[in-house]
């Protein structure tokens, strides 16, 4: 990590949030510093990860709300703003499963359209996997309680993922410095 992008989107957030939603801000600190754990799976990456993370909830600023959901509006405004890379703002759009809330408030079409879903990646809880599995998309479970105990193992060494058929829905393998999520064809 580099921190140059993390830098700038550490700045950004904190000038949209710290002073109107200051609990919000904390809360963006918290994930950001989550993310620099996951750093040494994600390589290269690292820095997009942590510069989504501190940015996933800048869309709650009271003045950046056009449509009135966080993701669409945060990502909106960092691509048009700031003209910020496409991976990051589509981490921000899709962030929580912002898919499918985006359905609930009828901008699925919207959501989909600007910023496309290409995989999912999950704290590996019942709900959370369950909605990872309904957005039809690659998903990567990142465990962080200990009930999920059985989880990290297969993250790191790959494993099989399967649906709540017992159906192979995908396969991981996360070499130590990246990782790549693809399809079981089994």
């Amino acid at each position: 990590m580099n921190g140059v992008q993390v830098s700038w989107a550490r700045q950004v957030a904190e000038e949209e949030l710290r002073g109107v939603l200051p609990r919000r801000w904390a809360h963006s600190k918290g994930v950001a510093e989550r993310a620099v754990d996951l750093a040494w799976v994600l390589g290269d990456d690292a820095d997009l990860l942590a510069s989504a993370a501190v940015l996933h909830d800048v869309g709650y600023a009271p003045r950046l709300a056009e449509t009135g959901f966080h993701p669409l509006d945060g990502a909106r405004y960092l691509r048009d703003v700031h003209g910020a890379d496409d991976r990051l703002v589509r981490l921000v759009a899709n962030h929580s499963f912002a898919l499918l809330e985006a359905e609930e408030r009828g901008l699925r079409a919207v959501l989909a359209a600007e910023f496309p879903l290409v995989a999912v990646v999950h704290h590996a809880r019942p709900g959370t996997s369950a909605a990872a599995l309904r957005t039809g998309v690659p998903a990567v479970a990142v465990p962080v309680t200990a009930e999920q105990s059985f989880q990290p193992n297969s993250v790191r060494t790959g494993g099989r993922w399967c649906g709540s058929n017992n159906t192979p829905v995908q396969t991981l393998d996360v070499p130590r410095k990246n990782i790549r999520v693809s399809h079981s064809r089994e």
